[in-house]
Order: C-alpha cells, then sequence, then structure tokens
C-alpha cells in the first residue's frame, strides 16, 4: 500500500474513532444496572443527580448554561459554556453571591449553600417516559426564584423537588436555573451603560431561555411551549422581559405565570451613576470604571455588595432592573400602556390581600412616610406630590403603618397585576387572576402554598443578630422546628399548585385543576378593580378585587412621580 493511502487510513480511522468517543446529543443509558442516565450535550455530558423510581423521574442538577462570569466577563452578557471533557455528576455548581436586607424576608430565603461568581448553573427534572424517548414534546416549566434582585437560589430548600412533574402526572419538564444578583447582576447607570452591560440578571434568566431553546427537545421538551413562572421579583422579571426592547425581542417563552410581581423602579440616570460610584468606592475605584472593578477581589466586592444593600434608603433593596436605554428602554408600566411589548403571552397571576403589610414596618409616623417618599422618588415635583398626597392621604385615625401598606401595595405589586392584566386583555390576550386572602395574605406567603407537599418542614435556628445585623454577644436565637402538613395548607396548596401546573401544561389553569375547586374567570379589568377568583384556606369566591383601582395604578402608569414628565 502506498505510504499515502496508508496514513489517509490511519487519519481515518483515527477520525472515526473520535467520533465514536464523542456520543450523540441527547439522553443515553449506560449498559451498568441501575447506572443513572448521562445528558449529552455538545460541549458536555452531565449524569442525573437522582432518580425518584416510585414516581419514575430523573433530575439532571448544576448543568452549566453559560461561562464562569468572572475576570474580564465580570458585568458582561453571559458567555457561551466551555467544553468539558469529564463527565459531569451535579456536584459541581454553587449559588450566586447573596445580601442579606434588614427585611426579614431575606432570612426566609436564606440558603446556606457556598456562593460563588461561578453560579450560572440550572437543573432539569424529567420524567422517566421522556429520558426513555417513550414520549417527546413535552411542556416546559421555568421557574425564575423570588429574592428582590439581591437574594435567592434555584436551590433553597423548598424549591428542591419534583412536585411539578409529580402535580402534572409527569407531562411537562420543570427547569430551573441561577441568575445573578445585587452588585454582580444589576450595577446600572451611564458607565455600565459605556463600559459593560447594565440588568445582567435579566440576562441570565434570557440565558437559560436560550438554553431552553436549544437543547430541551433532548430530553423530550418542546420549545414552543415554555411557561416562564416567577414569583416577586420573580414575576417582575418577566414584566421586564416583554417590554425588553420596547417588546420587539422574541421573549423565548410563550405563556407566564407571575405572581405578586414586585420591584422597585430606577429610572434616573443621576441616581444610577452617583449609586455606581458610591459601590466603586467602596473597592477603591471611584472614577476609575468597570476594568478597574474587574481586577478587585471578589471578597472585597462581596463586602461591598452586602454593605450597599444594607445601607439603602427605606423601602429599597439597593440593585434591581433599571432603565438602560436599549434592553430595558422605559418603565414595564409606561411600556405597557404604550403597547411596547411581546404579545400573544396567555398569563396566570396571583397577589395577596395584604401586600404592603411585609414592607411597611419601618414607617411610625407621618414624617417617616414622607422620608419614604423622598428618598424613593427624589425627583418628583410638589406637584406630583401633592396628587401623591390626594391618593393616599393622611385620615384620621389611620395609623402611618397602614397608609404606607396601602401606598406600597400599589406601585409595588398590585398595579403591576393591573397593568399587564389591562395591556393583555385589551389585545384580545388570555389573563386569569386570583387573589391569596389565606391569611396573614402578606407578600411571599404564597411561596409556601406553591412549593407545600406532604412532609415538608422548616428546620432553622433564627439568629436576630444576623437578621437585624447587630454585632451584640451573646447572639440572641431561637430555634424553629415547624411542619407544615396540615389540612389547610395542604388544601389550598395543593388547589393554588394545580392552577400553575394546569396552566403550563395547556395555558388553561382550569382544565387540569383541583377537583371540585372553582374555575378562575377571565380577568376582567374595571375601573374599581379585577375580577378574579378569590382563595381563603377553605372559601372560594368569584368577586371583585379593588386593590388595583385605575386611578391610583393610572398615576403610577405615568410619569409624574418619576420626575420626567411634570404635573
Amino acid at each position: 500500500m502506498p505510504l499515502f493511502a496508508f496514513l489517509s487510513l490511519v487519519h481515518l480511522l483515527s477520525a472515526t474513532a473520535v467520533l465514536a468517543a464523542t456520543p450523540p446529543p441527547g439522553i443515553s443509558f449506560p449498559r451498568e444496572a441501575d447506572a443513572l442516565p448521562i445528558l449529552n450535550l455538545p460541549y458536555a455530558s452531565y449524569r442525573a443527580k437522582s432518580y425518584n423510581k416510585d414516581k419514575d423521574y430523573y433530575r439532571f442538577a448544576n448543568v452549566r448554561f453559560a461561562a464562569a462570569p468572572t475576570e474580564s466577563l465580570r458585568w458582561q452578557k453571559p458567555q457561551p459554556p466551555p467544553k468539558e471533557s469529564t463527565l459531569q455528576d451535579g456536584s459541581v455548581g454553587s449559588q450566586c453571591h447573596q445580601a442579606q436586607t434588614s427585611n426579614f424576608l431575606s432570612w426566609y430565603f436564606e440558603n446556606n449553600q457556598p456562593a460563588s461568581e461561578d453560579c450560572l448553573f440550572l437543573d432539569v427534572w424529567v420524567p422517566g417516559k421522556a429520558a426513555r424517548g417513550e414520549v417527546k414534546d413535552l411542556p416546559v416549566l421555568d421557574f425564575i426564584y423570588a429574592g428582590g434582585y439581591v437574594f435567592g437560589s434555584k436551590d433553597w430548600f423548598l424549591y428542591d423537588t419534583g412536585l411539578w412533574l409529580e402535580n402534572s402526572d409527569n407531562n411537562l419538564i420543570y427547569v430551573a436555573g441561577n441568575h445573578r444578583l445585587g452588585a454582580f447582576g444589576f450595577l446600572a447607570g451611564p458607565t455600565v451603560e459605556k463600559e459593560a452591560t447594565s440588568n445582567l440578571g435579566l440576562h441570565d434568566q434570557r440565558a437559560v431561555l436560550q438554553w431552553i431553546q436549544d437543547y430541551i427537545y433532548l430530553v423530550g421538551g418542546d420549545k414552543n411551549r415554555v411557561t416562564l413562572w416567577g414569583l416577586s421579583s420573580g414575576g417582575s422579571s418577566i414584566m421586564h422581559h416583554v417590554i425588553a426592547e420596547g417588546g420587539k425581542l422574541n421573549p423565548l417563552f410563550q405563556r407566564a405565570v407571575l405572581h405578586s410581581p414586585a420591584f422597585l423602579p430606577i429610572y434616573d440616570q443621576t441616581t444610577m451613576e452617583t449609586s455606581f460610584q458610591n459601590f466603586a468606592d467602596k473597592v477603591q475605584c471611584r472614577g476609575k470604571g468597570i476594568e478597574c472593578l474587574r481586577k478587585v477581589p471578589v471578597d472585597a466586592l462581596q463586602k461591598a455588595n452586602q454593605d450597599t444593600v444594607l445601607n439603602a434608603p427605606v423601602g429599597q433593596f439597593g440593585f434591581g432592573p433599571a432603565i438602560d436605554n436599549t434592553f430595558i428602554r422605559d418603565l414595564p408600566l409606561n411600556e405597557l400602556r404604550k403597547g411596547n411589548f411581546a404579545r400573544g403571552i396567555p398569563l396566570l397571576m396571583s397577589h395577596h390581600k395584604n401586600e404592603g403589610l411585609t414592607f411597611a414596618s419601618s414607617v411610625k409616623s407621618d414624617k417617616d412616610f414622607d422620608n419614604l417618599v423622598a428618598s424613593n422618588f427624589p425627583n418628583i415635583t410638589a406637584s406630583g406630590k401633592d396628587q401623591l398626597n390626594a391618593l393616599y392621604p393622611d385620615k384620621p385615625g389611620q395609623s402611618a403603618f397602614r397608609r404606607t401598606a396601602h401606598f406600597v401595595a400599589h406601585y409595588a405589586v398590585n398595579c403591576n397585576v393591573r397593568a399587564m392584566a389591562a395591556a393583555y386583555t385589551q389585545n384580545g390576550g388570555s389573563v386569569h387572576v386570583y387573589r391569596l386572602s389565606a391569611l396573614p395574605a402578606v407578600h411571599g406567603l404564597d411561596t409556601f402554598f406553591n412549593w407545600l407537599r406532604p412532609g415538608i418542614s422548616v428546620h432553622k435556628k433564627l439568629d436576630f443578630n444576623a437578621v437585624l445585623h447587630l454585632d451584640e454577644k451573646p447572639a440572641l436565637s431561637i430555634d424553629i422546628d415547624i411542619n407544615f402538613d396540615n389540612p389547610l395548607h395542604r388544601g389550598i396548596a395543593s388547589k393554588v399548585q394545580s392552577l400553575i401546573a394546569s396552566f403550563a401544561r395547556d395555558a388553561d389553569p382550569n382544565r387540569w385543576r383541583h377537583k371540585g375547586m372553582k374555575e378562575v374567570p377571565p380577568t376582567e379589568v374595571k375601573d374599581d378593580g379585577l375580577q378574579v377568583l378569590d382563595l381563603g384556606y377553605e372559601d372560594e369566591t368569584v368577586e371583585l378585587d379593588d386593590l388595583a383601582p385605575k386611578k391610583e395604578c393610572d398615576f403610577w402608569a405615568g410619569d409624574v412621580w418619576t420626575g420626567r414628565v411634570p404635573a
């Protein structure tokens, strides 16, 4: 055989060997008995972390969906994940850096897992029948966690479950990913817009959605039936996705569930730049830009992140989605009012009867109320403040706490629900809204209703010094051991969960709802509120919800309170 022909044959055989060693994309089952299946992606392979034999579903944990956003990739959009030749088993993965606030909610969602900048991982729960190729094109439910854009994780103890596969009789695929938080995910202002990228937490969420578009078919999912689901900051993230680039950007999901969508608007360029420079000053980078920040040790950045959040003005967390003039061009309520949003997305939404109580505890006098307004809306005109006080007057016999709770519920949560409902119903969209009146009916309580399951309990040590950020010794603490598996919670939880699972399966909350439960009616948007299904621990009634009236919500959908358009 001529030498050239021999070398060509060797090259061909070598190439064939390499191809044979690289498994085709999809799920493969090793020959070994009881070996867990492997998800083969073009860039890496992941062995399933666990298998629930009784319920027949697999969990693939800590699948990397983007490169580690460290060093030169800090404050950059998520980049494609690197290729990995070693089989991954789900043990490598961290939550994103967290920041506690003075609000009790930060303890409530506290997660004691290791945190790292290298945190852009997702989990996928896959029914066994889909993993084995017996079915395909299952709908997908993608969850965005709560946490005020400064704390939260896909791995919080309540979230770590195959509950949604069980609720759907193994007829959907569940995905949950991390996104960058606080200063790591939401630095904003002119310097950031020029030298880096704002709203990175939102871009991370979008990267998870893009991963679903690219790879969910490999586990039997349908990229054209993706439900994006979020609570609190997760819910308001969805609002920002539908108005991204003025509503012209493909949102990469086809239906959405928003629970108590909450955020604190960040819109003033001067204020954003001041906040950015104040953060940079904490690590000796004032006036030196993003390149300086990229060289700062991560521990110093995290310390500055925590300090910024803890010392944020009353009613704020320090970071969150901001107008950046490209991805987010205006406040969501303005964009929705103007018609600048992605059309054709069925919505399931909810909120609580007492949303504002969670955030009003620091206000004890009308002077405190005035200070809250001044710190949150520094550019409001005198006329605009007169309008605000007329909408939320200092009534005789009404405490400043109640006044504040009413005010915060509107501008932070309830009017967001109304704005989404109004925008989508006016364009012929399918919208269903329910209200939770189960006491105490405060912001965040639906987390338990969404995730409670038989046998779930909380075993935590509540350190008051940590929650209140005190250095006093000895620490003031109590041990908490609560079992939530009681008939009332289990009853309302199973109802709420059935609505979410039904909607994710069929874009209809009623088709697979809890047996005997009333239907959630199509939402009617009226001047004095929304037509909703009210859910208590036992009662269900269809009624007019007056917690988001047109007059107050029109004020928050305008520009008077921002100072951008004088009254």
